[in-house]
């Protein structure tokens, strides 16, 4: 790579720091914005940001969705605007754009759908929010701890919507399992959380080199092609996959504990890819400690970039029950321990809450037992939408002031804090790091 790039890259950075945020930004000092005024009764006009591989998915999971109208597309690269005319084109009338300032300079749009890498997410969704446009932002939230903050900033100051994409605090069997742990105290004093997201397909894509130029590359902050295409492999423009992929269940810890960490321990390298493949840590462990308002816990979260072993799955532990929860709703399941009132199981049980599966697995039962007995259940709530587009849905009835976000930019700080910590601390070759109540706080 040539220092040119390097050069490139760095001021690209520099620019997206704190410190550049108020030049990159501006401050208007007027922002002028009436709810909805671009859009008819009961129907929002949309954009996307980005639409390689996540921003087709974007626009997939909107398709039961029709309140939302698609009105511009906005990515640098030709193929994709390309690609986005020809899926988008049957059902919406979209203009598309290679800048984005542009875009929401020209289009009348109430909301954005951001789904480029985490570097831009700050830039994008701050010039956005000023511009009188809400915005659904991919997590991980920003690239770092400050240009985070000043998206909260932001969001306070100009009343717009800013959720962040962490779509299990939308999903039904999450909701369920939450209200189970605080409304009705069923898995009793939360003590422990443990989670993994293993995942072998975490992996390099064979891109052929498409229609844009390494100075076009260089303009929005790549230092080379492979750069761009595999972006979560590099260090310069990521946090790896304690970011990518940890993000989105150390954000259930702390949703659950409705505590953060004060007290990390981590251990992660690049043990298994050649460096040729990513400069990233292939694996990472971490350990957190919390200070609940029941009392003391502790949480364990793995991430494995070489193996899919155990999937990805989060487990809520008390000393009355736990719960697995997953996307997949065939792997979310309940735990009664045997001191657990068994009164209030069984009218969880009655109003169809839960299932009780203790008949199947007597019919099942092949083993010999190892601890105290414990009896499964499963949640009887069906989901009307996946995780991704009742996420979606929380983000535009909010819009239209039907209910609060799910997980604005404000509750994304507080729970992403940690993974900038752990990703700062993992540069820097860091075991330990303590984080001070006053850093979840942004003023």
């Amino acid at each position: 790579m040539s220092t040119n790039k390097k050069d490139t890259r760095r001021n690209f950075i520099k620019k997206t720091s704190t410190a550049g945020l108020g030049l990159a930004f501006g401050a208007p000092s007027i922002f002028a914005y009436n709810p909805l005024t671009n859009s008819s009764l009961n129907n929002l006009n949309f954009g996307i940001i980005g639409f390689g591989g996540k921003g087709g998915h974007a626009y997939s999971i909107c398709a039961p969705l029709t309140h939302i109208k698609f009105k511009a597309v906005c990515d640098i690269n030709p193929v994709n605007r390309a690609k986005a005319k020809e899926v988008m084109g049957e059902k919406h009338d979209i203009q598309v754009y290679e800048d984005y300032e542009e875009m929401i300079d020209k289009e009348k749009l109430d909301a954005v759908i951001i789904n480029t890498p985490d570097m831009w997410h700050a830039r994008q969704s701050i010039h956005c929010m000023k511009k009188g446009v809400h915005v659904y932002c991919e997590k991980t939230m920003a690239f770092n701890q400050e240009e985070a903050k000043e998206m909260v900033r932001v969001m306070n100051e100009t009343g717009m919507k800013l959720q962040i994409g962490h779509q299990r605090r939308s999903t039904t069997n999450y909701l369920e399992a939450f209200k189970m742990a605080h409304d009705s105290n069923l898995f009793g004093r939360l003590t422990n959380a443990v989670g993994q997201w293993n995942n072998s397909r975490y992996s390099r894509r064979a891109w052929k080199k498409q229609e844009i130029d390494d100075t076009k590359l260089a303009k929005y902050g790549y230092g080379s092609y492979d750069e761009y295409a595999n972006w979560r492999c590099f260090k310069s423009v990521s946090n790896g996959i304690i970011a990518d992929l940890g993000a989105h269940q150390i954000d259930i810890y702390s949703w659950f504990f409705k505590a953060n960490p004060h007290r990390i321990m981590i251990a992660g390298s690049r043990d298994y890819y050649p460096l040729s493949y990513t400069d990233h840590e292939d694996n990472v462990f971490v350990i957190f400690d919390y200070k609940t308002p029941q009392g003391p816990a502790r949480a364990f979260y793995e991430v494995i970039a070489n193996s899919s072993a155990l999937g990805v799955t989060e487990r809520i532990i008390g000393d009355k029950g736990a719960v697995v929860l997953s996307l997949n709703s065939n792997k979310v399941a309940l735990y009664k321990e045997d001191s657990a009132d068994q009164q209030l199981w069984d009218s969880l049980v009655s109003n169809n809450t839960l299932k009780n599966m203790a008949d199947q697995e007597k019919l099942n039962r092949t083993y010999v037992d190892e601890t105290a007995p414990q009896i499964t259940y499963k949640i009887n709530v069906k989901e009307k939408y996946n995780a991704f587009t009742a996420h979606m849905l929380n983000f535009t009835e909010a819009i239209m002031g039907n209910e609060s976000l799910n997980c604005d930019a404000a509750e994304a700080y507080r729970c992403e804090l940690p993974v900038f910590k752990i990703a700062e601390a993992l540069r820097k070759n860091e075991a330990i790091v303590i984080i001070n109540e006053s850093e979840y706080v942004v003023s």
